[in-house]
């Protein structure tokens, strides 16, 4: 399958594996083991997992490129989601019954001019800001949940990326989109 198709994807068979790869990888992270899967054929995705303990953010990180397939990316995001988020201590037994899961997986990232680029909707385009060293990543369903328009959208990514809010209008400073899928474990 195509990276593309994966995104418009509606087989719920696949999306049940895909969790199942997250969940595995969470459970795994919390009890020390490592048992990825083989580096799978699937596509190379982009892809986050999201943790979430009865509603609150309790772990996210992810590959906005991947060079390796979809089971594979999904399980090592999941381990680092559970276990790795400087945000975070990492999760620990008792936690397990009380998560969800969340996997989004991203479309190729498009540079793009955002003065200029007049297809924004909310919940299906992320962003992804870089300028030298700094670097950040909004997901789409984070505009959604946040009712950010589209200017707001670009400051909390600059914020996020550790620059100024307005940093996107600077020259050097590139701005990407990208859609998204959200599968989500509940």
């Amino acid at each position: 399958m195509h990276p593309k198709n994966i995104i418009d994807n509606t087989d719920t068979s696949l999306d049940r594996m895909i969790l199942e790869s997250a969940r595995r990888g969470v459970r795994d992270a919390v009890h020390g083991n490592w048992k990825p899967p083989a580096k799978d054929e699937g596509p190379a995705i982009g892809v986050f997992v999201t943790v979430n303990e009865e509603t609150q953010l309790r772990g996210c990180i992810g590959f906005p490129e991947a060079d390796n397939g979809i089971f594979y990316q999904t399980y090592l995001a999941a381990k680092y989601a559970a276990t790795e988020d400087p945000r975070f201590p990492p999760l620990d037994e008792d936690e397990l019954r009380k998560i969800d899961v969340e996997v989004t997986l991203l479309g190729p990232p498009k540079q793009i001019d955002p003065l200029e680029w007049k297809d924004f909707k909310r919940g299906l385009h992320g962003l992804m800001i870089r300028r030298g060293f700094y670097s950040g990543l909004l997901l789409p369903q984070v505009a959604e949940e946040h009712n950010f328009g589209w200017e707001e959208f670009l400051e909390e990514t600059c914020i996020k990326a550790g620059l100024l809010p307005k940093s996107y209008l600077e020259r050097d400073t590139k701005v990407y989109v990208f859609s998204g899928r959200v599968i989500r474990d509940h």
